[in-house]
């Protein structure tokens, strides 16, 4: 029986759901909601405050250009000055807005080129089928806060997070005072991820490439400096919207949104290898199986491919609609995986319940569909709360005992039971 959003038991006026203690969930009224009066589990946790400082968006900051008084220079001397800060578009956009009659044809022209340079940008968005897909990596649509990105470390109570002024604070039990990552080209930070086995590397993507910080942890330093890290550039494409580390730590794949090419990384060595498919968009979403073998790159299409990182040689699968938003392998091998697509209200699961290898032998595995297993059809609750719809994160804990899924314009997230041996299951928690 398919598992639904409305198989789950209503919460109860005027409170929150806290904490679960052996199989039993605890709630408190809302005003008073305390999770240690029921556990002490988390007292270990760092403590985040985030500034109001952040709150500032980059684009309010004052430009040099507009703290000086507005002089008169000759025609020659601000296309000059526009060739060296905005190339060649700036400078078409003076020359078309010269109100000279000696100059009526220099207008002209530099008004056409700069119409038909527009109609090429509008031909690239359509033709690169971005037209939903860059609304993915668009950083005004998810910014409702601060906060942009937030990472656990997989070893030790440390957490990253990410701000919208392209900062990234490192806070921990272990030390009082939490430095502050930050450099002057370091910015649209996209995604960031703990080194596995390490416990002071950090990859940042953004506009630049990936950015692998190093933070002693240690120091007493507040603001490490550039010197604590290492940029990594793609040859293909400057701009990084999607990092994955393999579980032993050795290797780093990197993608971006708006190339199909995506590159592995010995971070160590500074070296990259890069893993070339024509076809099925740009790489929007990476994740390596727990046990290093497999790597899935969904693109921003309905194609996605699972690579076999013995012979370097991928799968391709297509969803029924939509690219894939997320994924999640199970905890404890690399038989099986999870993953949502953009159109689908369902959770699916691949491959099938037989659980043979995904790459079992090239013919059967053509043939293997991946399975409904879940309804994330909007509900609206007794309550009056709704849950459901698009998905914008799952996230399956190591045990295999819970997945929790988070929704768009949703504050509830739903907490489901899972297990995977002898067979899958999965029932509202």
């Amino acid at each position: 029986m398919l598992c639904t959003l409305k198989d789950f038991p209503d919460l109860p006026e005027g409170t929150i759901p806290l904490c679960e203690i052996d199989g039993k969930l605890y709630f408190a009224p809302n005003d008073v909601a305390n999770i240690h009066t029921f556990t002490s589990s988390v007292s270990s946790h760092p403590h985040v405050t985030v500034t109001k400082d952040v709150l500032h968006h980059i684009s309010t900051k004052l430009h040099s250009d507009r703290v000086f008084l507005p002089v008169t220079d000759s025609l020659s001397h601000r296309l000059q000055t526009a060739w060296y800060d905005g190339g060649l578009v700036q400078v078409l956009e003076i020359l078309a807005n010269q109100q000279d009659n000696s100059f009526i044809v220099g207008n002209f022209l530099a008004s056409w080129f700069l119409y038909g340079h527009r109609l090429f940008l509008k031909a690239k968005c359509f033709l690169s089928s971005s037209t939903s897909k860059e609304k993915i990596f668009n950083r005004e649509r998810y910014k409702v806060g601060p906060i942009e990105h937030i990472v656990w470390h997989p070893h030790c109570p440390k957490l990253a997070v990410a701000t919208r002024d392209d900062a990234i604070s490192i806070y921990s039990t272990e030390c009082q005072l939490n430095p502050v990552l930050k450099a002057k080209t370091q910015r649209q930070v996209s995604c960031i991820a703990w080194r596995p086995l390490s416990e002071s590397e950090l990859a940042v993507g953004c506009s630049e490439g990936v950015y692998i910080w190093v933070v002693d942890p240690n120091s007493i330093i507040s603001r490490p400096s550039i010197s604590c890290t290492t940029l990594l550039k793609a040859p293909t494409h400057r701009r990084v919207t999607t990092i994955a580390w393999s579980p032993q730590g050795d290797l780093l794949a990197t993608a971006s949104w708006n190339d199909h090419v995506m590159y592995i990384w010995n971070v160590d060595m500074k070296d990259s290898v890069p893993l070339k498919r024509i076809g099925g968009g740009g790489v929007s979403l990476l994740s390596w199986s727990p046990d290093s073998s497999m790597l899935f790159a969904s693109t921003t299409t309905t194609m996605f491919r699972i690579w076999n990182c013995d012979a370097w040689e991928p799968e391709i699968w297509y969803t029924l609609g939509g690219d894939v938003i997320a994924i999640c392998w199970a905890p404890s091998m690399s038989d099986m995986l999870l993953f949502v697509t953009r159109s689908d209200p369902y959770l699916y699961a691949l491959p099938s319940a037989t659980r043979t290898s995904i790459f079992a032998s090239p013919a059967s595995s053509r043939h293997t569909a991946a399975h409904v297993v879940a309804d994330f059809t909007r509900v609206r609750l007794d309550s009056g709360y709704t849950v459901g719809g698009e998905v914008v994160n799952m996230v399956w804990d190591k045990k295999g005992k819970h997945l929790a899924v988070m929704f768009k314009d949703c504050p509830l997230i739903a907490v489901y039971t899972t297990n995977i041996a002898p067979h899958f299951y999965l029932a509202p928690g």
